[in-house]
């Protein structure tokens, strides 16, 4: 059983922040993870992004009996972007040194934490770490989430919202995330920022992150080829295009190969599966007059 005072909270150096959404069993135990790392953590941030599913009164028991953690319930869902934007800024304004972000599915192992530390000692203080994301499918075959590790340490050209460790330092130089993406490409996009500033990311193979594979991919025919494009959620769509225009310049090279996807996308789903058509019609309307923030039509109950 943890004890009350093995987890106080006072000047935390090493904190977690987690983002949730209606998903209570998962968010527990991805805590539990998190209490249970080999590096006590001094503070267990959860972004509650207005949940509906009794998250509220088990994160709070939680709380009464762990002081490490603590509750923060957002008046609305402002997407895994504004989750982060919150999450990050209340625990920098907290004097946290350290933030280890993750979203309610992420499940440490329990040395994780240790290992982006220990790994953490061989670069400059300002580096950026990020754990190894495992997936498997559900045959429990593992499969690379991001590129195949070449070192045990190697760097990388971003990171997601899953096992970042940020420095106070990097933070203060370039800020917040950006709140106002919704979801998808908010990772990319504070990442890429980043690195723009000349901090390095450097992904640990040993510190790992189990997480379900949530990308997919369906397949439609029509004339006889076969057309394969993501499976997601129609008004997913709509995030995943504006976004991806959005997040770049039009002096950035990665622009214009994002606005040929997508405009390939839209052509592959007027063929195929013009039910999401619509959504990615609107997202690239958005994303080339530069429109951010949550999109009230389509997030009615999410």
């Amino acid at each position: 059983m943890l004890h009350k005072d093995h987890y106080m909270c006072h000047n935390p150096r090493i904190v977690a922040v987690v983002i949730t959404y209606n998903r209570q069993e998962l968010l527990m135990a991805t805590l539990s993870a998190l209490l249970a790392q080999t590096v006590k953590l001094d503070c267990i941030y959860v972004i509650d992004n207005a949940s509906e599913d009794g998250t509220q009164n088990a994160v709070t028991d939680l709380a009464n009996r762990v002081p490490a953690i603590r509750y923060h319930r957002l008046t609305e869902n402002s997407g895994g972007s504004g989750g982060f934007y919150s999450g990050i800024r209340l625990a920098y304004e907290d004097g946290a040194e350290l933030i280890w972000g993750m979203d309610d599915d992420a499940c440490p192992e329990s040395d994780a934490l240790a290992v982006l530390l220990k790994e953490r000692t061989k670069f400059p203080e300002n580096t950026v770490m990020w754990s190894n994301i495992v997936m498997r499918d559900t045959s429990g075959n593992q499969i690379v989430h991001w590129r195949t590790f070449s070192a045990a340490v190697q760097e990388e050209r971003g990171f997601t919202f899953v096992g970042f460790l940020l420095p106070r330092s990097v933070i203060g130089e370039i800020g917040f995330p950006r709140a106002d993406l919704f979801i998808l490409y908010d990772d990319a996009e504070y990442s890429d920022r980043i690195r723009r500033a000349g901090y390095r990311i450097m992904r640990c193979r040993e510190s790992k992150i189990n997480h379900p594979y949530i990308n997919s991919l369906e397949s439609r025919r029509w004339c006889g080829i076969t057309f394969r494009t993501l499976k997601m959620s129609n008004w997913k769509w709509y995030y995943f295009i504006r976004n991806g225009i959005l997040i770049y310049s039009w002096r950035d090279p990665r622009k214009y190969r994002l606005l040929l996807l997508s405009l390939w996308i839209a052509i592959k789903s007027l063929l195929v599966d013009r039910e999401n058509l619509t959504m990615i019609l609107f997202g690239l309307f958005d994303g080339l007059r530069g429109k951010a923030g949550k999109l009230q039509v389509l997030m009615k109950g999410k």
